[in-house]
């Protein structure tokens, strides 16, 4: 067996092997996961992107499986490099991507990939390789576990920061709207409104608070134009005594995004005021199911599902590799 970077020309076996490894993801799974039927124009962007690799096996001049793998550069306490194996554009659900051909499953090829991914990985000064995985994707966690990666609901590392988490286990959580019935009664000093550009510096310093995982959303440019809905969000703000100290947003698709209120005014009920509104604003909208994919970080917003009566689809759990065996990882939090 040989393992390499695809050729140009192998993009539609690659297309072949991933349709038909992940066939039942694409066809049973609500099409908010993301997945779905790829073409050669999708593997081509894979092939071309900045940062992105896409490793085959080829066993006797055929292609066979292959992994496809993304660069992304940490900045903490010092820049922290990590090769995912999910690399999915900005606002999409990440799956794991490395597959092999159903013919060629159980022979270890899988195995020898990772190896080789991760050997290619140690020359280039990457310091974790990190793959999400559904914890009901059996063979998938038992290929991580026997790779030598490790399994965090939250993982802390070091170098980049001693409290920020680097990555985290996620659930995924759905809530049919039909029978939803708003709770109301919100406190008079609380109004919920439809955000506006105006609120740009406020939805910053609430994104400063609670979104630690993405830089961009901290800036008041990215969120003038997120009030705008340029980004495909509808976004509701909520005002105490005329301040606005909290958001969530949703999309026409479904999907929820809690960014969360100020610490100073969470804990009185201002969330939960906020998010029964959203649900009645997307099921006047016409959307039939809520969803939600929240990380094991955001334990307020969890208990916040529970209790509006979300179930749990699935668990999405993180696996890392180190390759640098001179720094510890902290304990899990």
């Amino acid at each position: 067996m040989e393992i390499r970077l695809a050729l140009d020309g192998e993009e539609k076996r690659i297309c072949h092997i991933h349709n038909t490894g992940f066939a039942s993801y694409i066809s049973d799974l609500n099409p908010l996961y993301g997945w779905r039927e790829m073409g050669p124009q999708d593997v081509r962007r894979w092939m071309t992107q900045e940062g992105s690799s896409v490793w085959v096996s080829v066993v006797d001049g055929q292609v066979v499986g292959y992994a496809q793998t993304l660069e992304v550069v940490n900045h903490g306490l010092s820049e922290v490099k990590a090769l995912w194996l999910a690399p999915t554009p900005r606002w999409e659900f990440g799956q794991s991507n490395i597959v092999m051909d159903s013919e060629y499953q159980g022979r270890n090829l899988a195995s020898q990939m990772l190896d080789r991914v991760a050997e290619n990985a140690r020359t280039t000064g990457i310091h974790l390789i990190q793959a999400l995985v559904f914890s009901d994707n059996e063979p998938a966690e038992h290929l991580f576990k026997s790779a030598g990666f490790m399994s965090k609901d939250i993982l802390i590392y070091d170098p980049f920061s001693t409290t920020e988490p680097l990555g985290n286990s996620s659930v995924y959580v759905s809530l049919p709207l039909k029978d939803f019935s708003p709770k109301g009664g919100t406190d008079e000093s609380i109004r919920i409104r439809a955000a506006a550009v105006e609120d740009a510096e406020a939805l910053a310093k609430i994104h400063r608070a609670n979104v630690w995982w993405d830089k961009t959303t901290w800036s008041e440019e990215w969120n003038r134009n997120y009030a705008r809905g340029e980004y495909g969000h509808h976004v509701l703000v909520v005002e105490v005594n005329g301040r606005v100290v909290g958001a969530m947003d949703y999309y026409n698709r479904g999907t929820i995004g809690i960014s969360g209120v100020l610490p100073e005014f969470q804990k009185r009920g201002i969330g939960s005021a906020l998010f029964d509104r959203l649900l009645e604003e997307m099921k006047n909208d016409g959307i039939g199911i809520a969803f939600a994919d929240s990380g094991l970080t955001q334990a307020e917003a969890i208990s916040m599902y529970e209790c509006f009566g979300f179930t749990e689809e699935r668990r999405q759990n993180l696996w890392t590799l180190h390759l640098r065996e001179d720094v510890e990882e902290a304990p899990e939090r």
